[in-house]
């Protein structure tokens, strides 16, 4: 690993980031900065995705999706050859490669993602599970998942040997990564400006390879060639016009059919590299997959989600419990509204309390009104599983909030949980909750 500039403070750049992150994954053209309104059959309010969410030909994505499909493609040959059936996602974003990997292995997958607004995308989008958490500090036990994987993530946290350490922690099997190779020079003037959510770190092959260990086995690919990067830039030019006609569409998803699996071959001819994928496998617990025939790129164009739309309510990036409080992990499973009201459910608990005793209210904060609604307990062993203590299983909440109770207006949304004499409190920082419904 190669690193230029100033240090990184970890605590304050994970902060902005994760601030930069739940703005990004609020983007709609409700924002000011979008007006994709027309491209999206009208609707206002339609999220902004940042993976290819909306499939081949749906508007409202980011740029580039050519060659995020490419990636998937490198992703899923990787995990082909590793036998498992639980996987985690770190910097799962909206779910795009989770759900990926679950309708292709037919693998149970969690994800996890430094932004609770990301979390939420990924639920709404995928009915995926998802939870905000730091890399650094993962909330799951050792050895939990098969395999956990972490795409276009590690070059941006402060601590990539720590988080490298967290995931060998929590995977049993192995640890597949994609990291882009990006330029010195960038990566020094990121460092120096202290940019949130950049790329502060340049992995070489041998840095990599350093990992090796006895029980560890390293294997690093190369991806994303030159040549193959100005074929997805011509294919991504040409998308839009395909599109207008459907024998257009049909003969453009045969060329990315034939053009994603070309980078491999690129490479071998002596194609500069752009990034890398790496498969950390631990020796005792490694089984390859036999049975699992080369990636179709046919499988990498999941069917296109329809409009995800932000309109009504929204809320933004928990803040962070001072040290002596303890910490409250939680997460929103639903946060929608209703012709009769607002209904929400998640679950949440603080870590090293027994979740048997804790009850948890939702409150809504307007300034001027303070509404504590205390929430109904129910026991979700989807979560508890995951973690490290049994004592977690009976931490998930429901709550109805009928329309006459909450009046309409601007409200903070704030967690509270009361377990054995203690009480805690999550509030978000910038939260617009507008009820659509008088």
């Amino acid at each position: 690993m190669e690193n230029g500039g100033r240090p990184i403070a970890e605590e304050e750049y994970t902060r902005q980031t994760r601030a930069w992150l739940d703005r990004r994954y609020r983007l709609s053209d409700l924002c000011g900065e979008l007006d994709h309104e027309a491209q999206s059959g009208g609707i206002r309010g339609v999220y902004h995705a940042h993976q290819p969410v909306y499939g081949v030909w749906g508007s409202c994505c980011e740029p580039g999706r050519i060659q995020r499909y490419a990636l998937s493609w490198h992703l899923l040959e990787a995990l082909r050859r590793i036998s498992f059936s639980t996987l985690l996602d770190v910097g799962a974003a909206e779910g795009f490669t989770q759900e990926l990997i679950r309708s292709h292995f037919s693998a149970r997958t969690f994800g996890a993602d430094l932004s609770a607004e990301g979390c939420l995308r990924a639920r709404g989008i995928f009915q995926t599970d998802s939870a905000a958490a730091d890399v650094h500090r993962l909330p799951f036990r050792e050895n939990s998942v098969d395999v956990v994987l972490c795409s276009e993530t590690l070059e941006h946290v402060p601590d990539p040997e720590r988080a490298l350490e967290e995931m060998l922690r929590v995977a049993r099997v192995a640890v597949v990564l994609s990291i882009p190779l990006e330029a010195e020079e960038i990566i020094a003037a990121n460092r120096r400006d202290q940019v949130a959510h950049a790329h502060i770190h340049r992995f070489t092959a041998e840095a990599f390879e350093s990992l090796r260990r006895p029980g560890l086995e390293v294997e690093c690919r190369p991806v994303l060639s030159g040549p193959f990067l100005e074929l997805a830039r011509s294919l991504e030019a040409l998308r839009p016009l395909a599109g207008e006609t459907e024998p257009g569409r049909s003969r453009f998803g045969e060329m990315l059919r034939q053009a994603l699996p070309l980078d491999g071959l690129l490479i071998a001819q002596g194609g500069s590299p752009h990034g890398w994928i790496v498969v950390l496998r631990k020796k005792a617990e490694a089984k390859f997959a036999d049975d699992r025939g080369p990636i179709d790129a046919s499988d990498i164009l999941l069917p296109a989600r329809p409009p995800h739309c932000l309109a009504g309510w929204t809320y933004a990036a928990w803040q962070s419990l001072p040290a002596d409080s303890g910490r409250l992990l939680f997460h929103f499973d639903r946060l929608e509204e209703s012709g009769s009201g607002l209904r929400l459910a998640g679950w949440g608990f603080l870590q090293g309390c027994s979740a048997e005793f804790q009850r948890l209210a939702v409150a809504f904060d307007s300034r001027r009104k303070y509404y504590l609604l205390p929430a109904q307990m129910t026991d979700r062993p989807d979560v508890g599983q995951h973690f490290a203590s049994a004592a977690y299983l009976h931490c998930g909440f429901e709550l109805f909030v009928p329309w006459p109770s909450l009046p309409p207006g601007e409200y903070r949304l704030e967690l509270v949980c009361h377990n054995q004499g203690l009480a805690v409190r999550r509030r978000t920082e910038i939260s617009r909750l507008v009820p659509g419904r008088p």
